[in-house]
């Protein structure tokens, strides 16, 4: 974080003017930080490096919880259910990972570093000037969906989080992944599932 150091206490200029120029020319919140832009890429940096320490407290957990149940996943889709997997297992599992990481996100506010809680302010300022009223949906999108649900699948994350796992177990939790990143990204962008998506239920 020491190489983003701003001295104001508040958003250092260079990314301020990231910030505006990704605001100004996506189309929508959940756009924010998508693209292949020079703002884009270098606000995404800036993202991971000032909230790598915290989503990792979120995450971490997690990994645990799903590497002490043997022969289950978050997999909630029948059709791509593995061999001796069982549905209900995977619901229950499911919830209760989705309880522990919602606590732990609403327990973990006060632990929300500066830099990244100087961003989301004013990501949230400069949005609701663009989208009225959709200033707290675009800096809900910057922490579900980019800070803790990408920061799940960044190489040296995953790496260092799964180091000891066999392949099974491995594919197992990038599965489990993948069905989170698509729930923190509803949480974060207000999306609501179709009723024949399985996560609907």
């Amino acid at each position: 974080q020491s190489t983003w150091a701003n001295a104001n206490n508040s958003v250092p200029l260079l990314i301020d003017i990231a910030l505006q120029e990704e605001v100004r020319s996506v189309p929508d919140p959940a756009a924010l930080l998508n693209g292949a832009t020079v703002s884009s890429q270098l606000l995404r940096m800036y993202l991971f490096s000032v909230a790598e320490r915290y989503s990792l407290s979120l995450i971490a957990p997690i990994v645990g919880v799903l590497r002490g149940a043997r022969g289950a996943s978050l997999e909630i889709d029948k059709s791509k259910l593995r061999k001796g997997e069982k549905l209900k297992d995977n619901q229950k599992l499911l919830k209760q990972v989705l309880d522990d990481i919602i606590a732990a996100i609403i327990a973990s506010a006060s632990a929300v570093p500066q830099p990244l809680r100087f961003l989301l302010s004013r990501v949230r300022a400069l949005a609701e000037s663009r989208w009225n009223g959709q200033g707290l949906a675009a800096a809900c999108s910057l922490l579900f969906v980019r800070a803790i649900g990408e920061m799940m699948f960044e190489p040296a994350v995953t790496d260092g989080l799964m180091a000891g796992f066999d392949d099974a177990d491995s594919s197992s939790i990038l599965l489990s992944f993948s069905v989170l990143g698509r729930i923190l990204a509803a949480c974060g962008t207000g999306q609501v599932f179709e009723k024949k998506d399985p996560l609907s239920a």
